[in-house]
């Protein structure tokens, strides 16, 4: 008989106790929104790069953290080396450095040096990007390139790893070392 009376009473009742149970307060909109954020430090990091199957540079740092960006990580003290095509290894340094993951750009800061081990150059600059997809070195500053016999002094420097082909913007200043007048005799 209860179950009966309670069919039948149902529209009066169940109003009331719907609003009786209906969650009270709101709902905040912005809590779905937000991220959480992802601070970390580490030391003695190393990120290795790949492309078709070869490594094409190796990063080592001091110590990293993330940026405002989740994919950029903050170094100090940077040291790597860069494989071209025939696994000819081209040394950095540099004080600072910022890489970003999705873009895969290193970026050194602070008394960058280059060194080609083979063909024995060396790159004096201040800042330094490095285009791990499409294999370019760019310094928009000040640059030198030392070799044993030459010391070239200019502007700004892009330099292309596939065909190993590098242009010096100006004012350019070349010293030649050990030069001989006869070469073409």
């Amino acid at each position: 008989m209860v179950p009966v009376l309670l069919v039948i009473t149902y529209p009066f009742w169940s109003i009331p106790v719907g609003n009786f149970l209906a969650p009270r307060g709101g709902f905040d909109q912005d809590f779905k929104k937000k991220t959480p954020q992802r601070n970390f430090n580490l030391n003695d990091i190393r990120i290795t790069q790949y492309k078709n199957g070869r490594t094409t540079s190796v990063i080592l740092a001091d110590s990293a953290r993330n940026g405002e960006d989740p994919d950029t990580l903050l170094m100090e003290t940077v040291n790597a080396n860069i494989f071209d095509k025939k696994d000819s290894i081209t040394h950095i340094v540099a004080k600072k450095g910022r890489y970003n993951s999705n873009t895969e750009m290193l970026t050194l800061i602070g008394d960058v040096v280059v060194h080609k081990l083979d063909g024995d150059q060396t790159l004096f600059t201040q800042l330094l990007y490095y285009n791990n997809k499409i294999q370019t070195v760019e310094c928009p500053g000040d640059s030198q390139v030392t070799s044993p016999k030459v010391t070239i002094t200019g502007g700004n420097l892009h330099y292309n790893i596939e065909t190993a082909v590098w242009i010096m913007g100006k004012p350019v200043h070349c010293v030649l070392l050990d030069y001989n007048a006869n070469v073409g005799k």
